[in-house]
């Protein structure tokens, strides 16, 4: 996968493009099929970036804003586009247009076993807010992450 890589909003039209990154980037047990990202979709407040490699989709991030609070239900890259800071782009642009959107909280679960997850967001400015015991199919907990969208300057 080469070109620059371009952000978009992705929207209904998008759903099996989702479902089959979801799919490529998570373990079985954690995929979302395209049925569970329509009821997301669906829901008030839900906003999707897709990353584009050329013209190709390698990732996207799915965020919900209710009121002045934001959550990350899901973010993932390829693995063929791993380690290119694409997962980072697309956290530093949905960050952007919370704050553009008067979001004071971003909040996430990641799993505690997501190194490579857990070490982007701490390197972003999440700070851990509490743990979910035994959270993920496999038994493993989720850590809570929150980022303050006032006092962070970026």
């Amino acid at each position: 996968m080469s070109g620059p890589i371009t952000l978009h909003p992705a929207g209904m039209a998008h759903l099996d493009i989702l479902a089959a990154l979801h799919e490529a980037g998570f373990p079985i047990g954690e995929r979302w099929d395209v049925e569970a990202f329509r009821a997301l979709m669906a829901m008030n407040g839900t906003q999707v970036t897709m990353a584009c490699c050329g013209s190709v989709p390698v990732g996207f991030l799915m965020a919900r804003l209710c009121l002045d609070e934001a959550e990350i239900l899901t973010l993932t890259v390829h693995p063929d586009a791993r380690r290119k800071g694409i997962a980072r782009h697309l956290l530093d642009a949905c960050i952007r247009t919370l704050k553009e959107q008067d979001a004071t909280s971003l909040f996430l679960e990641v799993s505690v076993n997501n190194r490579p997850a857990c070490s982007l967001y701490e390197r972003a400015g999440f700070m851990s807010c509490g743990i979910r015991r035994h959270y993920y199919p496999d038994g493993s907990d989720a850590r809570l992450l929150r980022y303050d969208l006032l006092t962070i300057i970026r």
